[in-house]
Parts: structure tokens; C-alpha cells; sequence
């Protein structure tokens, strides 16, 4: 049997959901599994060559090559780890969700998967979106799982939304621009305005050095490049190995492997945070194909600076070595990851900044 291969092959994974009914499945239904990155290749021998009926769906935690969601990683990969960590076994026969697990995952699929798909109510499925015959009847399935929590919440894609947020589980804003690609609800909830940020905030951006980068030492110069580039470099810090492995599962979806580049950049190392006072306005072309900036400068100097830095490098070696923020939302949701400790010192900063842009701001210490 399928799962008693998992045990024996000591693979840590969870079966995600509509696991009540196995070992019967539904015709065109398939069982979605999560496994653990260092698990995945004990897992692929089962499906070489299988003459097995059971259709799977396997998704890595950061969303290896083969076991990804979109060029993604399924869940925010610190969420899936914790998933797998939790699981339970179900009829002893194969490891699920604990239930409150279990609510929110199925939660997060249902909206941030499936969305109006998932013919659940919203304020913004106006106009038919609703899906009339979803796939699998999410209300009923998430109005038991809340009841066996005590959990007394409409369930709707906005009320789930938004106690998701509350639980620390709303994808951060980039992995939702890369959902909203094709979940409509997505985009009527998050983008069809800006992410709103008080004035005295805006302006700020983000850049990540990635540790081929560091390693190669093509941050040496940096602060520089961006000073000379109209920016003001208000903070700078080198990760510890730790805190790349924590910052890289909770930005860009946790995927930072290669793309298109011949080479990966590695994980993000490096950060540095930046000031504009001046900031660009984006062309309705340019906004067309990058909806989420907010200044223009933004895009311009990273591939200014990212062709700066590769100098030098032939072109079988190329990697994209340097990451940013879209836009000043982002750029502070990013400082929560990234320097939880100094975010209140640079809020403090920028407000002064906007005060009397004839200022140079002091720069903070790393922490």
C-alpha cells in the first residue's frame, strides 16, 4: 500500500486534505501530498514507472523543481514545515493535519488557490464570479472544522481572509501578486488599489543582496552605487546564515532558485534599506506589466546596479544577484522579516526625512 511505502521509507509528509474517504478515491479526484524538501527524492521511486491508480500530487516545502505550485512554493514554506511537523495520524493509516491545521490550511487553499472557484461568498464576487459548482463543497467542510474549533466566523473568502491575516496566515503581499495572477479575487481584494502607506512612510524600498553576490564580494560598493543613484541609504546589514534560511521562506514565496539565469544567486544575504526623496512616477507601460511598483526609481536602479555587479562575469556564470521590494508596502513588510528590531527606529527616520528632506539622515547601526 502507498502509505505503508512512506512510513517504511521513513518520509515526512501530510496528506492535505479530503483524506476522510481513503482509501477511496473519486473519480478525477487525486491525493495532494506535502513533503519535506530532504524527502522529496525518497518519494519519486514510487511514481517511476508505477502501474498504481492512485493519482498524487506532491508539493515540496519551498517548492523544489517538479514539486512546486505555479513556480511556488504551495504554502509559505515555514507554514508547510509546520504542517508536516504537526501532522496526525488518521485511522492509523496515514498522517493528516492536525484540525486546527486542518482549518487553516484548507482555508488558505480555498481562498488563496481557488478564490472564486471555491463558490465562496464574497463582497467582491460581484457580476457571477462565484464558481455555481465548485470542485469540492469548501463552506460545509470549513463550517465543520470551525465548529469542532469553536471558531464563530462567516465563512466567506473576505471573514477567512481576514482571520487568516490575524493567525499569521496571509501569504506576505509579493507571494500574493504572483497568486493574483490567476485568482481574480486575489486581485479585486489587493490590487485593484495600492496598498495604502501614510505619506510620511513612503518612499522606501529594499534591496536584497543575494550570497553569490556577498560571496563573490560584489557588495562592496554598493552603498555607494545607490547614494549616487538618488537614493539614501538609511541601513545596511549582512544576514547570519540563520536568519537566510528564516528571511528566504517568508519572501518572494520562498523561491529563490535561479529562474532563467544559468546560475542561482543563492539565498538572500545582504540587506540593504533605502530612502527616496524624490521618487519616480511609473508610466501607464510600465505599470501595465509591473502592477505593484510605485516608483520608478526602483525598477531603473536595480538593473542598473544588477548590470554593475556582473561585470566581470562571463556569461555561462550569470546569476541574478540582486532582489527588491515593488513598493513602500512591501518595502515595510519586508523590514518586518528582515529587522524587527530596528523598524520603529526607521519608521522614526523616514517621518523625519519627510520632514526636512535638506536633512542626510544618520545611518543605523546594524543590529
Amino acid at each position: 500500500m502507498f502509505f505503508r511505502e512512506l512510513f517504511a521509507r521513513q518520509i515526512r509528509y501530510v496528506v492535505l486534505r479530503w483524506f476522510e474517504t481513503f482509501p477511496d478515491v473519486a473519480k478525477g479526484e487525486d491525493v495532494d501530498l506535502l513533503v519535506a524538501d530532504e524527502d522529496l527524492g525518497k518519494l519519486e521511486p514510487l511514481f517511476s514507472g508505477s502501474r498504481t491508480l492512485l493519482a498524487c500530487d506532491a508539493y515540496s516545502v519551498s517548492g523544489l523543481p517538479g514539486s512546486a505550485f505555479r513556480k511556488m512554493a504551495y504554502y509559505p514554506p515555514h507554514l508547510a514545515e509546520q504542517l508536516i511537523r504537526q501532522a496526525v495520524w488518521y485511522k492509523d493509516l496515514y498522517r493528516v493535519p492536525n484540525v486546527r491545521d486542518h482549518f487553516l490550511s484548507l482555508a488558505y487553499h480555498a481562498i488563496y488557490h481557488k478564490g472564486y472557484r471555491s463558490g465562496l461568498a464574497s463582497n467582491y464576487g460581484k457580476g457571477g464570479k462565484l464558481a455555481r459548482r465548485p470542485d469540492h463543497d469548501y463552506k460545509r467542510a470549513l463550517t465543520e472544522l470551525a465548529a469542532k474549533l469553536s471558531i464563530e466566523l462567516p465563512i466567506d473568502l473576505d471573514s477567512l481572509d481576514e482571520y487568516l491575516a490575524a493567525e499569521g496566515w496571509r501569504p506576505p503581499s509579493d507571494m500574493l501578486a504572483l497568486l493574483a495572477v490567476r485568482n481574480h479575487w486575489i486581485h479585486d481584494r489587493f490590487f485593484r488599489e495600492a496598498f495604502p502607506v501614510p505619506p510620511q512612510h513612503r518612499g522606501i524600498a529594499v534591496f536584497l543582496v543575494r550570497e553569490r553576490a556577498v560571496h563573490l564580494e560584489l557588495d562592496s560598493q554598493l552603498e555607494s552605487e545607490f547614494e549616487s543613484r538618488g537614493f539614501r541609504v538609511l541601513a545596511t546589514t549582512l544576514l547570519s546564515p540563520e536568519d537566510r534560511a528564516r528571511v528566504a521562506c517568508r519572501l518572494r514565496g520562498g523561491n529563490w532558485r535561479q529562474g532563467p539565469s544559468p546560475c542561482s544567486g543563492g539565498l538572500p544575504a545582504r540587506v540593504f534599506v533605502v530612502w527616496d526623496p524624490r521618487p519616480l512616477t511609473v508610466p501607464l507601460l510600465t505599470k501595465s506589466n509591473h502592477p505593484l511598483l510605485d516608483n520608478l526609481r526602483v525598477r531603473r536602479v536595480k538593473k542598473q546596479v544588477r548590470a554593475h555587479m556582473l561585470r566581470g562575469i562571463s556569461s555561462s556564470q550569470t546569476f541574478n544577484p540582486l532582489h527588491s521590494s515593488d513598493n513602500a508596502f512591501q518595502a515595510w513588510e519586508y523590514l518586518e522579516v528582515l529587522m524587527p528590531k530596528q523598524i520603529n527606529d526607521l519608521r522614526n527616520l523616514v517621518e523625519s526625512l519627510h520632514g526636512n528632506l535638506s536633512d542626510r539622515p544618520r545611518q543605523l547601526s546594524a543590529a
